[in-house]
């Protein structure tokens, strides 16, 4: 492979790369749109399922979205949401490896070219 090659595959790469993260983005923005509606419909949920167990007396919504994080709905979306941010900060990391890789090539082609 020669050095040009190295390059367009280390550019490539980091288009990729950013296609990635982008796409990781896209997808922690969406979650945490829905997150507010998915968290007042666990309150919904809760509030109706009867009385709080601590008071014995209907849940309030303070009470309801005191235990928002139990409802399995809500919990599975912010399960969700976590594992997002995960890929997220992954994908990250792989396009400034990407990045740093694409740069040393195209010095090397450069450098190639200098001698």
């Amino acid at each position: 492979m020669t050095t040009d090659d190295l390059a367009r595959t280390a550019i490539t790469d980091c288009q990729t790369a950013g296609t990635d993260y982008a796409a990781a983005v896209h997808r922690e923005m969406i979650l945490e749109h829905e997150r507010p509606g998915r968290k007042a419909a666990a309150i919904r949920r809760i509030m109706a399922s009867g009385d709080n167990p601590l008071t014995a007396k209907p849940h309030s919504a303070s009470s309801a979205e005191a235990v928002a994080e139990t409802d399995h709905e809500y919990a599975a979306h912010l399960a969700e949401l976590r594992d997002v941010v995960l890929q997220k900060q992954l994908a990250w990391s792989n396009l400034t490896v990407a990045r740093l890789n694409a740069e040393l090539a195209i010095a090397l082609v450069r450098a190639e070219a200098a001698v």
